[in-house]
């Protein structure tokens, strides 16, 4: 469920409150809460700093850096004295690095106008120097530190710890002005940090901070005595994932995030997520911002009451917005949608964090040595439930740890590990049983069906699954038994080749397209000709008229729904939906300007799935016209795509040479099936789920026989 596309439906005016605009245009701002005010402390390209009282909604200039510093991508933090009423600020990093320190006194005090008067040391960005009056800079030649993030901590406050491009952490002593660690952080090489997020929870012997920036997340632990650092990945949720420049606050536990971009294609957004630090939870608010924002900067009031969001930029320019919104609104109990999106998320996770286990296993797994009893597969016909599955999959891991003991560890270790499967098994419908059933079970090739009349373009099983239609590029359509392998019809009349064909839902007729521009239908039992179809225009019953009007456009995929009432027909970048009945064109779907390669509905006939040439999939809503689902995750051209008989997941073949599993319902990929060494041309089910056949490029086709829990989450 997209949130995002129903948000403008709330009522954001209660949520947030549009205070005084800044007097300046301001993005990557650096604010600071002292008392009743919030200091802005420039941004990019700005040198100027302002004050903005919380009480009077007014402003005030401070001062400006100086003029040989250049503002943006910089930190300011507050440093902490032992006298509350003093203020002291640092400000460093940023392009050219800078390390500057600012004592500050209210502007907004008269009584404080004549000491300010009297000396430069308030108010003014002043070089950071040690007792004995030397410069001192926070930052070594080699570091980026454009788009760093800093917090204070450490059990007397003097702590330091710096993130940085492109994965780095350091931790600089403000006590004797020195670096006393640095780290790399555990970031996955395709990715770095950079206007990201850091906050800082301290206690008398540990300081913990939490980094989140795109799909990165991090809780880092710092132990102050023995010097060292322990790093634990976080699950970022999907919907922010792909965001940065947000702006965010630490507060009661869980972090807020307000806006962000998109590191692809500059998408600013408006969403508000929270992280619940406690729970190790996402939120993805039904309320959002009032607009779309990044580059901003939030800040929590020093009682904790409020939050204010300033500055930044809105897609088109910077701004000068300052939203202020109540804590207590980000606190409270989720919606109702909130609380759909928070499951689905969740789902999301487990997949995800199996995905990533099974990989694992499957890295070191040795199938011929795993041997067991027939009967114990009963366990996936759930007649015992959860004893029943865990006695089988106990006598798995056994077996496994006595081979990769010392990989592993420990025999009870591995069952919990297991087990765990098999309790996402549950969430999630039985959507990873079948690995573990194919651990227990040999699979060879059960027939191999070579052909000598050149590539197979497609390939579809007839309804009682006894018969193979292959479309070839030798101009012609067969039809093939599946016991014996031999040719039961050969439909000529082509032109050119034959681009695909398929069953009708009665399974009396076959339909085919050609390169040739043409759709002609056959009688299966006499194999003539019946039916032509005459441009967009009508069908034609006469089986004399042998000529036929051509399509303007290349065919590249015909299917009939499951009701055998609509027709959908693919012309390269363009969907239309037929009536059958009406002999009319109901719908028109526009894919985008990459070709479609094949489309399928599903059993339903409600819904259509499209593979593009681009490496992605579509999912259609027919009856509204709306896309609801775009999946990503191929590495080249998919060239075919079908919906499995649950009608909750899809198998798509590319000439990336991988099968993958898709969920219908989260969107997301479930599993990448195994790489071949051939290019795949086409792929299909029986309807029984117990056979799926496919064809590659080297002038055959293979048929392969798995179970039907194997075909219910599409293992091949």
């Amino acid at each position: 469920m997209d949130l995002e596309d129903k948000a403008d439906t709330s009522d954001v005016s209660t949520s947030f409150m549009i205070l005084s605009f800044l007097p300046i245009q301001l993005s990557q701002s650096q604010c600071i809460a002292y008392k009743h005010e919030i200091l802005l402390c420039g941004g990019l390209w700005n040198n100027e700093c302002y004050s903005y009282h919380t009480l009077k909604d007014k402003y005030n200039f401070i001062c400006s850096y100086p003029r040989d510093v250049i503002i943006g991508g910089h930190c300011v933090v507050k440093l902490e004295k032992d006298n509350p009423d003093d203020l002291t600020l640092l400000s460093f990093g940023g392009k050219n690095k800078h390390t500057l320190i600012m004592k500050y006194k209210s502007v907004w005090d008269d009584t404080n106008k004549n000491e300010i008067d009297k000396t430069k040391y308030y108010n003014q960005w002043l070089p950071l120097t040690n007792d004995r009056n030397q410069p001192i800079c926070i930052g070594r030649e080699q570091d980026n530190y454009f788009g760093l993030r800093a917090v204070i901590g450490g059990s007397n406050n003097n702590l330091l710890f710096i993130t940085y491009y492109p994965r780095n952490i350091d931790v600089f002593d403000m006590n004797i002005f020195r670096y006393i660690n640095h780290d790399i952080l555990p970031i996955e090489d395709c990715c770095y940090i950079r206007d990201h997020c850091l906050t800082m929870r301290t206690n008398e012997k540990t300081s913990k901070l939490m980094l989140f920036c795109e799909k990165t997340g991090l809780s880092i632990e710092y132990d102050e005595i023995n010097n060292s650092f322990q790093f634990h990945k976080k699950w970022v949720c999907t919907t922010i994932r792909s965001l940065r420049y947000y702006a965010f606050v630490y507060t009661n536990d869980v972090i807020l995030f307000f806006g962000g971009c998109s590191a692809v294609g500059m998408f600013v957004v408006k969403t508000v997520h929270k992280y619940s630090i406690k729970e190790n939870k996402w939120t993805k608010y039904e309320c959002t911002l009032p607009i779309s924002l990044c580059d901003c900067v939030g800040v929590l009031s020093e009682d904790n009451v409020y939050l204010h969001i300033l500055g930044g930029f809105d897609g088109k320019k910077e701004t000068s917005i300052h939203l202020k919104t109540n804590v207590n609104i980000w606190i409270k109990d989720e919606t109702e949608r909130e609380k759909e999106w928070i499951e689905e998320e969740e789902e999301k996770k487990e997949i995800e964090t199996v995905k990533k286990e099974m990989d694992k296993i499957k890295q070191d797994l040795c199938i011929q040595k795993l041997k067991g009893n027939n009967s114990k597969y009963d366990m996936f016909e759930l007649r015992d439930g959860t004893i029943q599955i865990y006695k089988t999959v106990k006598m798995f891991a056994e077996n496994y740890t006595r081979q990769y003991l010392i990989h592993f560890g420990w025999a009870d270790d591995l069952n919990i590990i297991i087990t765990r499967y098999i309790l996402v098994c549950f969430n999630l419908k039985l959507s990873f049983c079948s690995f573990i059933y194919l651990l227990r079970k040999y699979f060879k090739l059960q027939k191999e069906l070579r052909v000598d009349f050149g590539i197979v373009n497609s390939v579809q099983f007839s309804s009682d699954g006894t018969k193979i239609l292959l479309a070839s590029k030798d101009k012609t359509v067969r039809l093939l038994s599946v016991e014996l392998g031999t040719e039961l019809q050969v439909l000529q009349g082509r032109s050119l080749w034959v681009n695909g064909a398929q069953f009708s839902p009665d399974g009396n007729t076959i339909l085919s397209y050609s390169n040739d521009k043409t759709i002609r239908l056959w009688d299966i039992n006499s194999g003539i000709e019946i039916k032509t179809f005459r441009g967009h225009s009508n069908w034609i019953t006469s089986a004399q008229d042998k000529k036929m009007t051509k399509f303007s456009k290349k065919i590249s995929d015909i299917q009939f729904s499951p009701n055998g009432k609509l027709l959908a027909l693919a012309f390269n970048e363009i969907i239309e939906i037929w009536d059958v009945n009406l002999s009319r064109r109901m719908k028109k779907l526009k894919i985008g300007t990459d070709p479609v390669c094949k489309i399928q509905f599903s059993r339903d006939s409600q819904t259509l799935v499209s593979c593009l040439s681009n490496g992605s999939i579509q999912i259609w809503d027919i009856q509204s016209n709306q896309k609801l689902k775009t999946l990503q995750g191929h590495k080249n051209a998919v060239i075919d795509v079908k919906f499995l008989s649950d009608g909750q997941t899809i198998v798509s073949c590319s000439k990336d040479k991988t099968i993958r599993l898709w969920d219908v319902k989260l969107g997301i990929e479930l599993q990448e099936l195994k790489r071949y060494s051939d290019y795949l041309t086409s792929m299909d089910i029986s309807s029984d789920n117990n056979i799926i056949i496919k064809l590659i490029i080297n002038f055959c086709f293979e048929k392969k026989m798995f179970s039907e829990k194997d075909i219910k989450r599409g293992y091949v």
